[in-house]
């Protein structure tokens, strides 16, 4: 399915920059519109996958360790759609410092679960 995409993507972004050249009107309506169809793809490839999550978040002896993962997961995803954004308006300086926010959050909502593995650890080693 990612060789699908990514052949769509590919796609996408030359019939726009052909389009670009001769009728620019049309290049923004081609990208966007492809840029929709893509997501609609991308949705359709995830939605199994979010049962499985659902099932491990609704799992008592998982639920500590999924809710950190599934909120970083969603944090990884906020900020890269971000700089992904900020980078194609130009703005690289930009989109580096929403990275490292990215990251930063990612590692607070993180540590809670990384003492509880260092702990667990800590048991293992001392017994």
């Amino acid at each position: 399915m990612i060789l699908k995409l990514c052949g769509g993507a590919l796609l996408i972004a030359g019939i726009a920059l052909i389009l670009r050249q001769y009728k620019p009107e049309f290049a923004v309506p081609v990208a966007v519109g492809g840029g929709v169809v893509m997501l609609l793809a991308i949705i359709t490839l995830i939605a199994p996958q979010i049962d499985y999550i659902n099932a491990l978040w609704l799992d008592e002896s998982f639920s500590v360790y999924a809710s950190p993962l599934v909120k970083a997961l969603g944090v990884a995803l906020v900020a890269q759609t971000a700089a992904d954004i900020c980078r194609d308006m130009g703005e690289s300086a930009t989109a580096s410092k929403v990275e490292l926010a990215g990251k930063a959050e990612i590692m607070l909502l993180c540590l809670p679960l990384i003492g509880e593995l260092l702990g667990f650890a800590r048991e293992l080693l001392m017994q």
